[in-house]
């Protein structure tokens, strides 16, 4: 799936997608889109019925806004040190 740069990530048609299609094992999601200035949610698959990896790039937001890797079930978050932190 991917949206616009102009357009928040829409959680509900994400888990619509994961329900279709069960051989989706992981997510990757952009937190914060630096061009539109958008912040999507990285928390709707933490209770999510089934296991599913979440990749998550923070790469502008890591630092900035607040991201909690373990109650997020975040698997593997990408950031850099000459942003943010």
């Amino acid at each position: 799936m991917s949206f616009d740069d102009n357009q928040l990530v829409d959680p509900v048609k994400v888990i619509e997608r994961l329900d279709k299609d069960p051989s989706i094992t992981h997510v990757g999601i952009v937190h914060s889109e630096t061009t539109s200035g958008l912040i999507n949610s990285i928390d709707f698959l933490k209770d999510y019925s089934r296991p599913i990896h979440l990749i998550v790039d923070s790469m502008s937001s890591f630092g900035a806004y607040p991201v909690n890797v373990v109650a997020n079930n975040i698997d593997f978050l990408i950031s850099s040190s000459n942003k943010c932190v």
